[in-house]
This record gives C-alpha cells, structure tokens and sequence, in this order.
C-alpha cells in the first residue's frame, strides 16, 4: 500500500509534461497546453494519488462537492484530460480506467526535491470517504456505540432494514474518527461485488494494492492500523463472511466495519442494530422533523409548518425510516403535508425515489423492500404475509395461532426479527410491531385469493377469540383484556364480516363485547354505530335480543341511560326473551333495574339474587342489589358494608369483585370514614389499573375524602387525557369529588353549589355508587336537590378551587 501522496505544491514531471498547480498551468516540452479551471483540479488530484485507485464518487465529491451531478459529467471531465495528454480511452497511456469503480493515474511522476521539508514524523491518516454531503441527523448514540464497540471489538457489523442510514454513519464515522487510525480508514462498497475474489479485489483496489490472493492482502495490511469499512454485504454475505474470517485470523491490527441487512455469523462478530427514529421519542421525532425540513428545504420548498406536529405524525407512519422521511419530504414540490399524508396507502409509487448518480444501489422505498423479500425463503414470506394480517401490535402467541403452523415456526421468526422486519413495542408483555411500510408491502405481495383467504383467516381468529356466548363473556375480564388489547384486530374482523355480508358472525362480535365496551369509548361507539343496522337483519332471535343489551351496555357507558333504559326494555320484552336461559334472564332484568334507577333515582325497584345463578353472576348481581337499596334509603350505609363484607372473596379481579368494592367504598365515604382507606386500598387492588369510568369515580370521591390531593388530580388528569383523545369533555359528575373535598375542609356552600349543577344537570350520574354518594352528601349537608339557585361554573374552576385559588 502507497503511503503518500505526491507533494505538487512544486511543479511535477511525468513523460514530457510538466504540472505547476501554482501557476495554474500544464506544459508538454516547453508550450502550455490548455485546460478548463475543472479540468486541471481533476489532473491535479491524480497526480496527488498516483498508482492508487480513485473512486468515482471520491472524484464527485473533490470535484463538485454538495452539488449532485450525474457520472457522466465525470466522464466527460476525464475525457476531456485524456484528449489534453495525447491519451484515449482505447489506449489509457497515463488515466486507466477501472470498470465501474474509477480511474487510476499510471504515468511515472518525477517528484520535486524538496531538501528543506522535515520528513513527518507520523504518517498522515488518510480516508477516501470524501467530504460529508449532507448532515447526519440523530444519530449520536449509535456513533458512540460504534466507536466503543470498535474499541473492543475488531469486526463490528451495522445491521437494520434498509433505508436506516447505516451507510450514511459509516460514512460520519470514518470523518470523525481519521485521527484514530495512523493507516486510514478505507470505505469498500460491495454492490458492484459478486464473488469472493472480488471481494479481495475490491478491499485491495481502495488501499492501492497490487497482490495476487487473499493471502497477499493480510501480509500486506496485517500490521496497519487502519478500519476497513465493507459497505452492502447482503447479497454476497457468505463471500464477504470467508474473507473476513481468513483476514481476521492472518492480522493483527486492521478493524473492520460491515454494514448490512443480513448478520455474517461469525464467531467474533458484534452486531449493532440500527433502529429508524423513534419518533414516540422526543429525540427522535426531534431528529426525523430535522431530516425532514432539512431535506425539503433541499429541493427548494420554502414553506414548512411551523409547528412539527404534523410532521411527526407523518413521519410515524413512515415508521421513523430516513430514507422514506427524505423520500417524502422531497414530494413536496408538488403536495402539501396533508396532501401527502392522504396518499401514504400509495407510498411506493410515491417514494419510487431518482439517482443522480449510478452507484448500482437501488433508492426507492419498494426496491429496498423487494431486496429484503428476496432475501426471504417462502417459508418466511409466508409467515411475514400472515403478520400483514394483523391491523395492529401482536403477540408471538398470537402470530403463531394465525399461522396454524408450528413446523419451523421458531426458525423462520427468527429469521424476520434477525432482518428487523419486525420490532419490539413499547408495551410491556412481549408486543410486536411490523413496520407499516412492511404491512403495506408484504399485503401488495398477495393478490386476489390468497389476500381474501388471509382476511377470512383473520377474522376467524378474532372471532374464535371474543365471540363466544355471553353467558362466558359477559363477567369475564379476561376476555374484554383480549378485546382491548387487540382493539384494531376486532375492529378490522368487524368491518371484513359486514363487508362479506357475514351479519350473523358480526353481530356476535358486538354482543361479546359487553364488557370491555365499559373499559374502551371505542366498543361502545362500535357498538352505537352497528347494532341498529344488524337488528334490521334477518339474525336468530336470541340474537337479536343480546344485540338490544349490548346497545344498553354502550348506551350506559356513554352515560345515556334513558337510552339504556329502552334498550334494556325492548329486550325484556322481546317475544324471545323468555326462551333465554335462567343466567340470560337475570342478566337482563338486572339491566333494565339499573338503568331505570340511573335515569330516574326516585323509583323503588327490585333486583333479585336468584340461588342458581354461577358465582360471578351473583356477586354482581349482590351489588347490583345493595347499590339499589342504599339509594332508596332501604338500607343503611353500615347495613350494607356488613352485607358487602359477607359477600367478599379474596381479591380476585372479577367484575363481581369490583362492584362489591366500589359498594363498600360508597358507604364508607359518608358512614364508616375510619374504615375508607382500607375499602379505598382494595378498590384499587381489584381495578388494577382498569379504567371503569364509574369505579374511578369512587376513587376520586376516596382520594377527596382523605385529602390525597396529588392522586386525586392524577387520576383526574388520566381521565380526562383519554376522553379528550376520544373528543369528550369531562362529564359533571366530576364535580362530586370537588364537592367532598370542599365540605372537608369546611366549605360546605361551595359544596352545595357543586352539587346543585350535578342535580340540574340533564345527564344522569354514570353509576348507582356515584349516585348514592351524591345524594348521601345532599342530605348531610342538610339540602333539597332545588334548595339552590343552579350554578354555571366551568369544571376547571372546580379544580382552581382544589388547587387554593376560590376565583
């Protein structure tokens, strides 16, 4: 390997000419010969390098720097040099072409004695990385990583999907860490490469070495410190992996750097992962919005929005991938944001990319991602097809279900997470997500029959999972947790089975999901939407008569229970009712009794606990009785704590168990406080983060009571963040736990005020234990529900007056 350039800071001489890059001129013998300003930079820099190999891009990037031109402008610079020397590119006497990579100038230069210069006392690092183009964004965790690792480790390999900037760090790296490496660092592109030969050929072709095996390369290298950067090994991993190990084994001091898609599995390999942008993360939505403006701002667009909001959501469903955030930021010339944003379900034909310069890597975001397919066995594209099929996050467990086949599962999975295809989400549980770019691409993969059969399949599974009788779903946390976690999945089974005109398979869904319409506004909405269209079906009759109570679930849920109350009615009635079995029966009329009693507190009703009811029926039922004999005033707040306590079994995470604990806590607001933190403690035990609207009211009411200010506004600040994504507002009941808090600290007029909207107000308390503490608190505080002028106060004057601040 040369160790120098040649010094033309004085004249220098090859065959009869003459370089004088001082006086700017060329002379053959004693006349001047003449060359365009680019033209001469360009002989200027081969003779600095004689006998080396100098890329093409290394010529771009001395010759025209940030600008991007096409190698064709190159070629017409070096022919233009060729005609100026007496050459051509038949006969190449002083310019050799290498055959897509670049030029080497061969001529015997004459080096100017310089008898005054010391000689350096350390060789100078050299690198043919270039100088840097554009800037690196977000990217200075994974340099550290690098350098650490490099540090430690003699092969370090970049692996992530394409389009992550692996190259691009590379790159950063070699300019940041030339001081390092007394040898240099030396960047090797591969994608021209296609056999193991031409590995060493090309490793040998950047150092400016002539030697005739593998073995030739290691002595000559094995004592320089200096990285070797192997850039795109993928599709010649196995080449690039022999030629690696022979050369780590017969050297001592040469580092390598790998990048690619695919690990080359050796033994002394360290393998770093480069993610896209997290752009869930402050920092790397903060970086992926400056690649963003960045790059548009390249192609001439001028007008960006000044907040990044929209930008990070598109940048998301971008997946946080450099090359599709450039690729769209440069569709602006011709979209705006929102435009672009609509189209992303077309964004391969959108982001299809251009190349300035032909550097035999593909731009585009499709062709990035049809190399990866390739690399793929069908078994594995099969698999990946199968998670295209989930609408959202997914389990391993629940990919394996899908699939059905458990013969090379583990294999072929392993293999997706080892191309980062998938990643890890940040829900705790061991979630999955595919990149939506990759849903998207491996869906385009599938066409007609087989995309049909992977939706029937899908839906099958969804169904299979919730849509069993109510009677098993109705109590069961489980199932709604199910629900819940696989929300999108439902949702897209749902619109797939009304798409098919599958009613009857539709319709059970909804009727399934009666319990965790209570934990998500999304079920209830669904839930809204579609029943009255399916009950105009020709649907079985116990079908239909399930439809009208789940309708009253979702109506309660949403705090309408005049439109509970109907539901619930109708189904009470329905001709079918009757041949419902005993469980169903119940179930209903203990609907109807409670939605009549929120929508008007004043009845007196009835709710029976029939002896063959199944335990979860019965607990719940239990509540549903006391809660309505606390309101009537049957039975008193003592009373009732005795019965819940009777009826109280362990801790158990049941709906039956929630209600008992809100009951107790109800009761112990207003009659047995000494006994509240306790009831407050196993409430919160038993909701284990759930967010039943109507039990975190009953928190709140606890927290005000104790005076735990900070929980109490937590809470308050979690509820309102999830209506608030749902498009609601806070409901008036949360006035209630303002209004305990004011009478214990001995404000009990701003308490009535509070309580006064509650009881004006047109919607109905959200459930019988708010109800019953509302009124509880009415009749200590020793009022009329019209005792009091109705009050307008805004609820965050409510919380103003929490906080100290009574204006």
């Amino acid at each position: 390997m040369r160790s120098d350039a040649a010094d033309v800071s004085a004249p220098v001489h090859f065959a009869d000419f003459t370089v004088d890059p001082g006086a700017f001129e060329l002379r053959r013998g004693g006349d001047l010969v003449a060359l365009e300003p680019q033209v001469f930079a360009l002989l200027v820099y081969l003779v600095e390098h004689p006998g080396r190999l100098v890329r093409k891009e290394e010529l771009l990037d001395e010759l025209w720097g940030h600008r991007f031109v096409s190698e064709s402008a190159l070629s017409t610079q070096i022919k233009a040099l060729r005609k100026a020397l007496g050459d051509s590119g038949r006969t190449q006497k002083w310019i050799k072409t290498v055959h897509g990579r670049g030029y080497r100038f061969i001529a015997e230069i004459d080096k100017p004695q310089v008898p005054d210069a010391p000689a350096p006392e350390v060789e100078t690092p050299r690198s043919n990385v270039g100088r840097e183009r554009t800037r690196l964004y977000g990217r200075e965790g994974d340099m550290a990583r690098v350098i650490m690792s490099l540090e430690n480790n003699r092969l370090v390999s970049l692996l992530g999907i394409g389009g992550t900037g692996k190259t691009k760090l590379a790159k950063a790296l070699a300019r940041e860490q030339l001081s390092h490496y007394p040898g240099g660092i030396w960047f090797v592109d591969l994608v021209p490469v296609r056999d193991g030969p031409g590995v060493d050929r090309a490793i040998a072709d950047v150092l400016g070495l002539n030697v005739q095996n593998r073995a030739g390369l290691a002595e000559a290298v094995s004592g320089a410190r200096m990285l070797i950067i192997l850039d795109n090994c993928e599709h010649i991993e196995d080449e690039v992996a022999a030629a690696l190990d022979y050369l780590l084994g017969h050297t001592h001091q040469p580092r390598f750097l790998a990048t690619s898609r695919d690990p080359l599995d050796l033994e002394d390999e360290l393998r770093l992962f480069i993610e896209p942008f997290d752009v869930i993360n402050e920092d790397g939505a903060h970086a992926a919005v400056a690649l963003f403006r960045s790059t548009a701002e390249r192609h001439g667009v001028v007008e960006l929005p000044v907040e990044d909001v929209s930008i990070v959501e598109l940048c998301r469903h971008l997946d946080g991938l450099p090359l599709a955030i450039e690729l769209a930021a440069a569709q602006l010339r011709q979209l705006s944001l929102a435009e672009l944003r609509d189209r992303l379900d077309r964004r391969f034909e959108l982001l299809s990319g251009r190349q300035r310069v032909a550097s035999g890597r593909q731009s585009g975001l499709q062709s990035v991602l049809d190399e990866t397919w390739e690399m793929l066995l069908p078994a594995e594209q099969s698999l990946l097809s199968t998670m295209a099929s989930f609408a959202d996050e997914f389990t391993m467990a629940d990919v394996e279900q899908l699939s059905g086949d458990t013969d090379g599962f583990a294999v072929a999975m392993a293999r997706i997470v080892e191309l980062c295809l998938i990643q890890r989400s940040q829900r705790a549980g061991g979630w999955w997500r595919l990149l939506e770019s990759v849903r998207l691409f491996a869906r385009e993969k599938m066409r007609g029959a087989q995309r049909r059969e992977a939706q029937a399949l899908h839906a099958r599974w969804v169904g299979d999972a919730v849509s069993h009788h109510p009677h098993t779903t109705w109590l069961s946390f489980e199932h709604a947790d199910w629900a819940l976690a696989h929300y999108h999945d439902v949702l897209a089974a749902f619109e797939y089975l009304l798409e098919g005109k599958q009613p009857e398979r539709a319709a059970w869904i909804l009727v399934s999901l009666g319990l965790a319409a209570q934990l998500h506004n999304g079920f209830a909405q669904l839930i809204t939407l579609h029943a009255p269209r399916l009950r105009r079906t020709r649907l079985p009759a116990p079908l239909q008569v399930w439809l009208l109570v789940v309708s009253g679930i979702a109506a309660l849920a949403q705090q309408r229970s005049v439109e509970a109350r109907e539901f619930f009615g109708e189904a009470e009635v329905h001709p079918t009712a009757t041949d419902l079995v005993p469980h169903d029966r119940h179930l209903i009329e203990a609907c109807v009794q409670t939605s009549l009693l929120l929508a008007e507190p004043g009845r007196s009703v009835t709710i029976t606990v029939p002896r063959d009811a199944d335990a979860p029926l019965r607990r719940w039922l239990s509540a549903r009785q006391i809660s309505a004999q606390l309101v009537a005033a049957e039975v008193s707040p003592e009373r009732a704590l005795t019965m819940v306590a009777d009826l109280w079994r362990g801790s158990a995470t049941d709906v039956g168990n929630l209600e008992l604990a809100a009951v107790a806590t109800s009761c112990a607001l207003l009659a047995a406080r000494d006994e509240l933190p306790d009831w407050l403690s196993r409430l919160e035990d038993a909701q284990r983060g759930r967010e039943l609207h109507a039990f975190q009211l009953v928190l709140a009411n606890g927290y005000a009571q104790l005076g735990q200010d900070d929980a109490l506004r937590s809470l308050y600040d979690v509820v309102r963040l999830r209506r608030t994504k749902l498009g609601q507002g806070m409901p008036l009941d949360w006035l209630l736990p303002c209004a305990l808090r004011a009478e214990a600290v001995g404000d009990p007029e701003q308490a009535r005020v509070w309580l006064t909207v509650m009881t004006r107000s047109t919607a109905p308390c959200s459930a019988l234990e708010t109800l019953y503490v509302h009124r509880g608190l009415q009749a200590q505080l020793g009022m009329a529900s019209d005792a009091v002028p109705q009050a307008r106060r805004a609820l965050v004057q409510a919380w103003r007056w929490a906080d100290g601040d009574p204006k």
